[in-house]
């Protein structure tokens, strides 16, 4: 069509451009409907693989739980010499890896347990080989026994929490890794 000609219509009256026929550079008609619905098409495969590969992505970020198992325990036991053993359990998903810590203490004092908690917490999070989605602590006397039941065995913890300045509930602390990166500063990795 020469530029600045009118528009072609059809019988009803309609423009090429209004029924969504375009005409190419050759003057060739092409179906705008038909090159959208395709582009529709690779677009939502696109997004779809986007979104599987950044769930893979974000589940591969998280270090495997040997290596949380190797490093975790040994900077809790290192955190404080009232913390007599530790016991650790996990939680996976598309965000990552979170643990459940059990303290083992010798001191179950309230004051003895609140540094304990507080030293235990920070050394957890700082030494863990990913960043946690979050940690869930509980206490207990020592020793630690041959079979660790997290439902069974641990003793209040309010008293110590409230001392710490550390929420809790149920009679355990959880910290999301929101709260942990403002009370103990950012997680780096260091490996």
């Amino acid at each position: 069509m020469p530029t600045g000609a009118p528009p072609r219509r059809n019988a009803a009256g309609r423009s090429s451009a209004a029924r969504g026929i375009r005409a190419d550079r050759n003057g060739a008609a092409r179906n705008c409907a038909d090159r959208s619905s395709a582009a529709r098409g690779i677009r939502s495969l696109v997004a779809v693989v986007v979104v599987a590969t950044g769930t893979l992505g974000l589940t591969a970020c998280a270090a495997d739980q040997g290596a949380f198992e190797k490093a975790v325990p040994a900077a809790v036991l290192a955190a404080g010499p009232n913390i007599a053993d530790t016991y650790l359990s996990f939680s996976s998903g598309p965000a990552g890896r979170g643990f459940w810590l059990r303290l083992y203490l010798d001191d179950t004092g309230v004051e003895a347990s609140a540094e304990s908690i507080d030293a235990a917490l920070e050394a957890a999070y700082l030494a863990s080989p990913s960043e946690p989605t979050g940690i869930t602590l509980d206490i207990a006397a020592a020793p630690k026994p041959d079979e660790v039941e997290l439902t069974t065995g641990s003793i209040p913890i309010e008293d110590a929490a409230d001392e710490a300045g550390l929420p809790w509930a149920d009679n355990e602390i959880h910290l999301s890794s929101a709260a942990l990166d403002e009370r103990y500063g950012p997680w780096q990795e260091t490996r």
